[in-house]
């Protein structure tokens, strides 16, 4: 399922059939998927066109069945998405300039 996750993304990207969150990344790391994500979240049109021009993102998006692409957590509340604990932060506006 991992290729049927990408290519869905691929399509989504560059049709332009979605705009999301400028600072958003999605990885991968053996069985885990993880996504991070900046708030509040940054929307502003991309910078270059997207690489494809035929439509194959499914309309509507719902159809895509993006749910059949992860593994349910075991029974804590959380189906597909849950928060990580916070280990490390680093926020640009703690920077002070020293002369």
């Amino acid at each position: 399922m991992v290729a049927s996750y990408i290519y869905y993304l691929y399509r989504l990207q560059e049709e332009r059939a979605f705009q999301g969150p400028k600072y958003e990344i999605i990885a991968m790391h053996e069985n885990l998927l993880f996504g991070y994500q900046e708030f509040p979240a940054v929307r502003e049109p991309p910078a270059v066109p997207g690489r494809l021009h035929a439509k194959g993102t499914p309309e509507p998006w719902s159809d895509a069945r993006m749910d059949l692409h992860f593994q349910p957590w075991e029974d804590d509340g959380y189906l597909y998405f849950k928060q990580v604990e916070l280990i490390f932060a680093y926020y640009i506006g703690d920077l002070t300039v020293q002369d």
